[in-house]
């Protein structure tokens, strides 16, 4: 039987992570299509390929030459608002359309090398504070981050039928010089302001982008790589800790604002737990696979700030 050459599908490429990896696949050489629904975007030597999962339409002769596939679909957690309507579409946007390319996968009868999958560091719920989780802690899901964390990695499982490899990647937050997580934390610097939320003690599970992006890009080139790993700087710091890096770094004062907690729960509601709730992660499985660039947050300011 002939082997088919390397061919990955990416859903949710056009967003942050997605676009650091296509710059990486084009380095690599590796083949890939951009899953959309622009049909816009669409041509047959574009590096797009239209689909909709609502109405179920996708290129059968696409999957037909797929080899791995990188699912990093999902609404904005941030920026979706987190009411009954909002959750919904940040859970189906997540699990419908995996279940789709499962369906249509299962029927074409095609297998996959690998499926990649993206969770988040969210997935934990956070206990005690001082504890450093590793992937063989569960989730409780008693919180809506529990839950979507939980639902995608569920919904990841069930292509272990048609794949020798499913890997979830527990995404921290992702510093990039733009657009980013690291965006708002740096702009009030501009002003000599330091914004701190709560008593700024709580830890943040942050990574580079470009971290992120090689080690999906590793995952599909490591076959030894199966099951749950947590993308995570081996390096945590708290906020308060992040603040004066930043400082430090830029060699400016500033005027440090706290926010009290209960004013950011009064606005933001239950999502104020993305300012509040701080977790320390454990880099360690991944880094016996994989070297970080940006392992110290004073070594990702440099390309950060």
């Amino acid at each position: 039987m002939e082997t088919k050459a390397q061919f990955v599908l990416i859903t949710g490429g056009t967003g942050l992570v997605g676009k650091s990896i296509i710059s990486l696949l084009q380095k690599q050489k590796i083949n890939y299509k951009v899953l959309t629904r622009s049909k816009n975007k669409c041509s047959p030597n574009s590096q797009y390929a239209y689909w909709n999962p609502s109405s179920k339409e996708i290129e059968t002769s696409l999957l037909q030459k797929t080899t791995d596939i990188i699912h990093l679909a999902g609404a904005n957690i941030i920026k979706t608002t987190w009411n009954k309507k909002g959750k919904k579409e940040i859970i189906d946007s997540r699990i419908e359309t995996a279940q789709f390319l499962l369906d249509e996968l299962l029927k074409h009868q095609i297998k996959l090398n690998a499926f990649i999958s993206a969770s988040a560091v969210g997935y934990y719920h956070i206990s005690d504070k001082e504890k450093v989780y590793s992937e063989d802690d569960s989730s409780s899901a008693d919180n809506f981050l529990n839950q979507v964390c939980t639902a995608w990695e569920k919904q990841a499982d069930k292509f272990e039928i048609i794949s020798q490899r499913v890997v979830k990647l527990r995404l921290g937050i992702i510093f990039a010089p733009e657009n980013s997580a690291f965006t708002p934390i740096r702009l009030p610097f501009k002003f000599g302001i330091n914004l701190l939320f709560g008593n700024g003690t709580q830890y943040l599970p942050w990574i580079h982008i470009y971290d992120v992006a090689s080690i999906i890009t590793l995952m599909l080139t490591n076959i030894n790589l199966n099951g749950v790993f947590n993308a995570v700087s081996p390096k945590p710091i708290s906020s308060k800790a992040l603040s004066e890096a930043i400082k430090n770094h830029l060699k400016i004062k500033t005027l440090n604002i706290y926010i009290p907690s209960f004013f950011v729960k009064l606005i933001l509601g239950e999502k104020s737990e993305l300012l509040l709730e701080g977790i320390q992660v454990d880099a360690h499985k991944i880094k016996q696979y994989y070297t970080f660039r940006y392992s110290t947050i004073n070594e990702a300011l440099q390309d950060l700030v």
